[in-house]
């Protein structure tokens, strides 16, 4: 809330505190602009900036702010030259003028699919005769949309028969890469089914398989937190669609879980997942990685190894590599990362991961000689390893937490968004303790979903008597209380 106004994020609208009945609606540009304007709590934000969180990754002109803060002040009875929300900062950018208070709000849980007769007798006859022609369709459909011969072929929201032969053979593709494709590969994938999306609405596993590879860019910090509560609300339009597609209550619990830190109904909808498809290997993965989190290691690996069971290809991933690694299973993650450096170039996204691994085992040249492998195949600029060599000789392995820290504080000076808590498990190795808690806390204002179980991170083992890291740990833990969210 802010001034006289209510904000509806996902809504896209504004209600009056003053006169409930009135609500305005916003374009979802000028949303992101208030949400962006919101999230400073009246200190000053660039042009640029709001140019990176509304239009990422796009070139427009400046003009579109222009707009965007017209259509704004118009909504909100605002007047630039006397502000009572929104004040310009000649030259630099806008800020709120108006307090903005945060309202906390029990998360949603969407329904298990499940019928019962009792509930469908007030539905009426008209009602029967609907999930009479539905339901046997979605009995006959599987969990990759793909359904069987003789199933109706005019239901384009229960499966892709709406698909013509061709845009199916590009659906399949696409979603293939969303999942198994090295990360870089997505956005292309993305473009093909936002385009499948745009023309046939309202099928959910395309839906789905956007929304997985929205959460997937930005777990790898490739995109932002508007690009993630996108990815939420497609997911959640498709659970309402299909509550019995295991894929649809997986892309929605980790959405939960990023957007929300809502522990609780993440666990809810992952749990559903497996419960009806109990081979979906993505649902296992997320579900065990926030137990393992949240310190619960030995449910983690249990669930993992029952992944590997039964399905011992699907528990190849980078996903597993992290479980192990959280869970303090050191050898067991080196172990998985070398098996997928050998068979995938998504190994090499791994290779900080097995720098951690062996600081964590004591084992700093192991570390180093691993990492300089990793990069001697890899396209990094030839007079990197050199430097990074002659570093090592000065200190050892902190050298290698050095060069990710300058390597990924370059990659956020250039706009790339990542995670503000790796940043500073990286300070925190290099031995840099302020730059650390500067990195921890404005990870904690950007909501970070990665802060779950940091105070597990061995890099801060040396730093755990210091009196801010504990008051930082504390939020910290306040932040994923089950069940909080919050909105404007």
């Amino acid at each position: 809330m802010f001034g006289d106004w209510q904000v509806h994020p996902r809504q896209n609208q504004i209600r009056s505190l003053t006169k409930p009945r009135r609500i305005r609606k916003f374009e979802p540009k000028p949303m992101q602009v208030l949400l962006a304007l919101a999230g400073k709590n009246g200190a000053l934000i660039t042009r640029e900036e709001l140019l990176e969180i509304a239009w990422p990754g796009r070139t427009v002109s400046d003009e579109s702010i222009s707009v965007a803060i017209r259509q704004l002040r118009k909504l909100l009875d605002d007047d630039a030259q006397t502000p009572r929300y929104i004040q310009t900062v000649p030259g630099y950018g806008y800020r709120l003028v108006a307090k903005v208070k945060f309202e906390k709000v029990t998360a949603r849980k969407l329904p298990l699919f499940t019928w019962s007769p009792k509930a469908l007798i007030p539905l009426g006859i008209a009602a029967m005769l609907i999930l009479v022609f539905i339901l046997p369709s979605l009995d006959s459909s599987t969990d990759d949309g793909q359904l069987q011969a003789g199933s109706s072929g005019t239901l384009a929201s229960f499966g892709l028969n709406a698909l013509s032969s061709q845009e199916r053979d590009n659906f399949l593709d696409a979603r293939f890469r969303v999942y198994t494709h090295n990360v870089y590969t997505v956005g292309t994938a993305l473009t093909v089914l936002e385009e499948l999306e745009a023309k046939h609405a309202g099928i959910p596993e395309i839906m789905i398989a956007i929304a997985d590879g929205k959460i997937r860019l930005f777990e790898a910090g490739l995109s932002n937190v508007t690009e993630l509560l996108g990815a939420m609300d497609t997911a959640e339009t498709a659970l309402r669609a299909r509550p019995d597609l295991a894929s649809a209550q997986s892309a929605f619990g980790q959405a939960l879980f990023l957007a929300q830190l809502d522990i609780e109904g993440a666990e809810h909808h992952f749990r559903a997942a497996i419960d009806l498809d109990p081979t979906n290997a993505l649902a296992r993965r997320r579900y065990a990685i926030l137990l393992a989190r949240q310190g619960r290691s030995a449910e983690a690996v249990e669930a993992i190894d029952q992944l590997r069971l039964a399905e011992p290809q699907a528990a190849i991933s980078t996903d597993l590599a992290n479980i192990y690694y959280i869970a303090g299973r050191y050898e067991d993650a080196i172990t998985e990362i070398d098996r997928l450096i050998s068979i995938s170039e998504e190994g090499k996204i791994l290779a900080s991961l097995l720098v951690r691994c062996y600081q964590a085992l004591g084992r700093g040249d192991d570390a180093f000689n691993e990492f300089i492998s990793i990069m001697e195949t890899t396209p990094y600029a030839p007079d990197i390893l050199p430097v990074l060599r002659a570093n090592y000789a000065q200190m050892g392995s902190r050298a290698l937490y050095v060069f990710l820290l300058e390597r990924n504080e370059q990659a956020r000076e250039l706009n790339r968004p990542g995670s503000a808590s790796r940043l500073a498990i990286y300070a925190a190795g290099a031995g840099d303790i302020d730059k650390a808690l500067y990195y921890l806390k404005l990870a904690v204002y950007e909501r970070d979903a990665s802060l779950l179980g940091l105070d597990r991170v061995p890099e801060f083992g040396a730093y755990l008597d210091n009196s801010e890291l504990q008051g930082l740990l504390g939020q910290i833990q306040a932040m994923f209380k089950p069940g909080d969210d919050q909105k404007v």
